[in-house]
């Protein structure tokens, strides 16, 4: 299932957004300077998110979970996902680049207040205030879905949602 979310009132899609999070096989698309601003809040500056990527989102996303659907996810991708997303085997310095930019992206993060309840967004502080070990995502031969780490943060998320 693919949301494509086609007006400039983000509060209307908002639910759109946190579904795709933890919903299997979903994935929401904003155009494309949107979905950019969000893939940069979401992974940092050293992603490079291009008018391409964004159209190959649109259509098979939801079908690529793990890198295409991540792209504007709060989880860093690891070394293996990020290589074969940009078709290159990247050394320790660039990986490292792009996960200290990461980084950067979450302690940058807005903590946003919910209308309703007038108290911060739980999803936001988690997004934030999670310490991602460096040398997993660096290791793990596959998705970060494989990491314990971020099994439990997506346990997390899910409750939080309900």
């Amino acid at each position: 299932m693919t949301f494509l979310s086609c007006t400039d009132d983000d509060d209307a899609v908002e639910w759109m957004k946190d579904t795709e999070e933890i919903a299997p096989y979903c994935s929401e698309s904003d155009d494309f300077a949107d979905e950019a601003r969000e893939v940069l809040k979401d992974q940092g500056a050293a992603l490079p998110y291009s008018k391409g990527f964004h159209l190959i989102c649109q259509l098979v996303a939801a079908m690529n979970p793990d890198d295409l659907d991540a792209m504007d996810e709060s989880i860093p991708f690891t070394k293996f996902t990020l290589d074969n997303l940009l078709g290159i085997v990247s050394n320790d310095a660039s990986y490292q680049h792009y996960f200290d930019h990461y980084v950067k992206a979450q302690q940058a993060r807005v903590v946003e207040i919910d209308d309703r309840t007038g108290q911060p967004k739980q999803l936001d502080v988690l997004r934030k205030n999670t310490q991602w070990n460096y040398s997993e995502f660096r290791n793990t031969n596959g998705p970060a879905k494989l990491i314990q780490q971020v099994q439990q943060i997506k346990r997390q998320m899910t409750q939080m949602s309900h």
